[in-house]
């Protein structure tokens, strides 16, 4: 999903986003998962708040990131900054909520 919100100057990409009216969250989607794709995605979190703000949007605003190769050090890094991971293991996926209260943009 593509969001360009010219109008504000704001441009962003996402992956994945699920709503239920009062909450959506945002999710980026690698096949190889690094620092560099987590920390960006942190930064289009808070550029989805700062729009919707402009327009009034009162949603909260949740962070996952997803991938299929991923170190625990990534694991453990994405569950610090307050995002949920999902992870696929065979025919499943596991979902990890962050550490503490998920952070809400």
């Amino acid at each position: 999903m593509r969001l360009l919100l010219l109008l504000y100057k704001i441009s962003l990409e996402v992956d994945i986003m699920l709503e239920n009216g009062e909450k959506a969250i945002l999710i980026e989607a690698k096949t190889k998962l690094t620092f560099e794709r987590v920390d960006k995605h942190i930064l289009r979190l808070e550029k989805m708040r700062k729009y919707a703000n402009l327009q009034g949007d009162k949603r909260i605003f949740l962070g996952a990131v997803a991938g299929i190769v991923v170190t625990d050090e990534i694991r453990d890094y994405a569950l610090s900054k307050g995002l949920y991971f999902i992870e696929y293991a065979g025919e499943t996926f596991y979902i990890t909520p962050p550490k503490g209260q998920p952070k809400e943009w």
